[in-house]
């Protein structure tokens, strides 16, 4: 049981990590497309 829980808790950091590194990259392509206009 408590192996279970370690690994989703594992998942639920791996995809947090993902989504703050993803919405970073919006950020990133965003600001960049307005600094070329």
């Amino acid at each position: 049981m408590k192996k279970l829980f370690k690994f989703l808790r594992n998942e639920f950091t791996e995809n947090q990590q993902f989504r703050v590194a993803k919405k970073e990259l919006n950020l990133e392509l965003i600001s960049k497309d307005k600094l070329e206009k």
